[in-house]
């Protein structure tokens, strides 16, 4: 298989930990250095979007997480800093970007609304609460920013920007 496929990101019960949910993805590998084409964001994007109206919410959260986080630097866990390397969203058409934010922030407002213990116990208490202090002191909007429009305020889409 290609690594520049995204043909499987399938949620696997079976590897499923309560301190990280994640996906099985046999075809995109998680430092990827290729260049994301708007087809496999699309396809990424279809996926998060069945699983969201299926009401798999963690699930669909960690796929839009493939497409709105930065790369990983392959010898650390932390992000590449801001010039190594940009989300896949930042680069794609802009009907592709609206369509993922504002799922990403539809899964999110999901999760905060819901039951905190269905949600604790799948992503764990930590990572659970800094997730909802994200929404609730705004550094989602921040995030939005950064990662989707490499800092450019006055790129942000509207459609966007009414969904945060």
């Amino acid at each position: 298989m290609s690594s520049t496929s995204i043909d499987t990101a399938i949620f696997n019960p079976h590897e499923y930990s309560s301190s990280s949910p994640h996906f099985v993805t046999s075809a995109i590998p998680r430092s990827s250095p290729i260049q994301w084409t708007d087809k496999q964001i699309s396809k990424l994007l279809t996926q998060a979007k069945n699983l969201y109206s299926t009401k798999q919410f963690v699930q669909a959260y960690t796929a839009l997480q493939r497409l709105i986080t930065r790369p990983h630097d392959k010898d650390q866990e932390s992000p590449k800093t801001e010039s190594a390397g940009s989300a896949p969203i930042a680069k794609a058409k802009c009907s592709l970007r609206i369509k993922v934010w504002c799922l990403y922030l539809s899964v999110l407002s999901e999760i905060i609304d819901s039951e905190p213990i269905d949600f604790r116990s799948a992503f764990g208490g930590g990572e659970y609460d800094s997730l909802k202090s994200k929404i609730v002191n705004g550094s989602v909007w921040e995030q939005v920013i950064q990662d989707g429009y490499e800092g450019d305020l006055g790129s942000v889409d509207g459609a966007v920007v009414q969904a945060v």
